[in-house]
């Protein structure tokens, strides 16, 4: 969510201190230096500051435990009175705050299981935060590793940034993980190539991230409409995944608006599918040695880390609502969803080495953080019967 603050008066000599302080606080526009005010129950987590229109984030004031047991304690002892601070000759006197998210133009025009449609003036391109909002993670399938940053290209029509980057119309676009990886805010935007070809301000880079398992996927696409006026022009974004959408819009401040709730709503009504999170190559691996019956879903894959990570989906655990499958290049071994099954875990190397002992067969399997934690809910989701050890 979004607000509005506006500079702030200093309180005056007969006005109630402890009434001033839970009405307002104070934080520094950090483009132009104005001192702002705005409520301390200000349900907003993004602000624009009502002089220079520059948009950033709002402080949040957190109190210990120890503080409130300390008012606590202090019973009906009066407060010392603590003198205002001195007026700055640059502060300007004051109005209330909070327009709330009123300068947000961004919308959902389309929200559905293909993805969602947003459009937005251009404008906001020249925006370093909001080139910055998209998810440091896959858009894909959702991992934060092994990622690089790929450019959107918004061309004349909605065509997917990676098929544009196919067709050799902006070249490479993309930054490698090993340049990425230490690479944030402003330093990123400076690291990455313009899109040439293109009118500004939509050929500003703009990151998106794709692992490198999900290169040749298309799942996002961008789509600039120009117009006489340059300060009308405006933008289409179709995103695919609707989490990776929902993430987006938080991330720029849209938390609260109707386009947030269509999508948030969206994403509660349809779900995230475990296995729409996996990469396509890894589905097309598991769909040759996992077969799904009749009323049976899948529940998660945790990959072996024996094996390199561009072998993910040949080797690991595949679990459903009434099995576990355990594949390696050797050996393919089933265990029934009602039957007891034990695991003991150790760790070796950052790595969870675990021994899987079912009624028929053992085997042994190296599991990553985030494999584990694929393992456990999905062994929860499905009922298993495990004995940890």
């Amino acid at each position: 969510m979004s607000t509005t603050v506006r500079s702030g008066p200093d309180p005056g000599p007969g006005d109630n201190i402890d009434a001033i302080f839970f009405q307002e606080r104070r934080v520094q526009c950090p483009c132009c230096g104005t001192i702002l005010a705005y409520r301390p129950d200000c349900r907003f987590t993004h602000a624009r500051c009502g002089k220079c229109g520059g948009r950033f984030v709002l402080p949040r004031c957190e109190i210990s435990e120890d503080a409130v047991a300390q008012w606590l304690d202090e019973g009906d002892v009066p407060r010392r009175f603590v003198p205002p601070p001195k007026r700055r000759a640059a502060v300007e006197e004051a109005h209330q705050i909070v327009e709330a998210h009123s300068d947000l133009d961004v919308h959902a025009v389309k929200c559905d299981r293909e993805g969602v449609l947003l459009h937005f003036p251009a404008k906001l391109l020249t925006e370093s935060r909001f080139r910055q909002a998209m998810p440091r993670r896959c858009m894909q399938c959702g991992t934060r590793s092994h990622i690089e940053a790929h450019v959107i290209i918004f061309s004349g029509t909605l065509k997917t940034s990676v098929s544009l980057e196919a067709e050799h119309v902006a070249g490479a676009m993309t930054l490698a993980c090993e340049q990425a990886r230490n690479l944030s805010g402003q330093e990123l935007l400076d690291s990455l190539p313009r899109v040439p070809n293109v009118p500004p301000p939509a050929n500003l880079p703009m990151p998106y991230w794709l692992c490198d398992m999900c290169s040749a996927s298309g799942a996002i696409s961008g789509q600039l409409e120009p117009s006489a006026n340059p300060g009308e022009a405006r933008c289409q974004l179709f995103i695919t995944k609707l989490k990776r959408a929902q993430e987006f819009l938080e991330a720029i401040g849209a938390r609260g608006t109707p386009s947030f709730n269509l999508v948030a709503h969206t994403v509660g009504e349809i779900g995230e599918s475990p296995w729409d999170t996996l990469s396509l190559v890894v589905q097309n691996r598991l769909e040759q040695w996992t077969h799904l019956g009749r009323d049976e879903s899948f529940l998660g894959y945790a990959p072996d880390r024996d094996h390199a990570r561009t072998e993910d989906g040949m080797a690991g655990l595949v679990l459903t609502n009434q099995r576990l499958i355990h594949n390696s290049r050797l050996r393919h071994r089933e265990h029934n969803v009602n039957d007891p099954l034990e695991m003991k875990l150790t760790s070796r190397d950052g790595m969870q080495m675990l021994h899987i002992h079912s009624t028929k067969w053992e085997a042994d399997i190296k599991l990553d953080g985030e494999g584990l934690v694929t393992l456990r809910r999905a062994l929860a989701k499905g009922h298993f019967s495990v004995l940890w050890h």
